[in-house]
Formats: structure tokens, C-alpha cells, sequence
């Protein structure tokens, strides 16, 4: 009988099942819930000193969830909208932890409530002949 609160399993899940059975995502996106899910595990091993195999779902805690999201930004230096991808991940994730398993529905919807870093997209408001002739060449 395995334990419902390990983590591995609902990690295993996630990416077999639901990423491409389920929803049928594309292999970059596969690949960047992979990647992100790395990098979070690895994290929480180091912060929570506990082997990866024995994290448990409530282990990523809110907490340890926006200091993950900081070390990202500051340690790696990624942008914001990075972070974003990785928080969607995350969300994606605890969303679907919560749609199988009742009894982390709790921890589901703190995670969920984790909110996105807002980002200012820049926009290209005048092309002079030059730029123009550019992009249609």
C-alpha cells in the first residue's frame, strides 16, 4: 500500500498521466513541469534537509513555496515571468493533487492562492518606413 502523502507518487502522476495522457501538453511544456518540479525538489531538500524520496505533499508548504519562488528570481536570476511559468506549474500541480486526493484540498487552495507577479510586457506603439520594411522582409 503506498502513503498518499508522499510526494513521488502524485510527482510520477502528474507528469505520466495528467501532462500527457490527460491534457495532452505539448513536450516543451512536459519538459518545463519537469524541469520546475527539479528545481523545487532539489530546493526543498536542501531547505527541509529531508531525502526527496521521503518529501511529503505538505512539506511544500506555502512558506517554502514563496522562498522557492524568491530563490529563483534572486540565486538564479530569472525574470518574473519565468517565476510566473514555474508558479503555473505549481498551480497546475496543486490543482491536480486536489482534484484526486480530498484531504489535501487544504493545501491545494493555500498553494493556489499564491499569486503571479505582475508584468509589464512592452508594446510597440510606432514603426518608423525602416522598422516596417524590416519586419516584412
Amino acid at each position: 500500500m503506498t502513503n498518499s502523502n508522499l510526494l513521488g507518487s502524485w510527482v510520477r502522476r502528474f507528469l505520466l498521466e495528467y501532462l500527457v495522457k490527460d491534457r495532452n501538453l505539448s513536450v516543451n511544456t512536459q519538459s518545463s513541469y519537469r524541469d520546475m518540479l527539479l528545481l523545487l525538489l532539489t530546493y526543498a531538500n536542501a531547505d527541509l534537509g529531508k531525502p526527496v524520496d521521503r518529501l511529503e505533499v505538505n512539506d511544500l508548504s506555502p512558506k517554502l513555496v514563496r522562498q522557492f519562488l524568491i530563490h529563483i528570481e534572486q540565486n538564479r536570476r530569472c525574470s518574473a515571468v519565468t517565476r510566473n511559468q514555474r508558479l503555473g506549474g505549481l498551480h497546475a500541480l496543486a490543482r491536480f493533487i486536489g482534484e484526486n486526493s480530498p484531504d489535501h484540498l487544504e493545501w491545494c487552495t493555500q498553494i493556489r492562492l499564491i499569486p503571479f507577479k505582475k508584468v509589464i510586457h512592452p508594446t510597440i506603439t510606432y514603426l518608423n518606413r525602416a522598422e516596417m520594411n524590416a519586419i516584412l522582409a
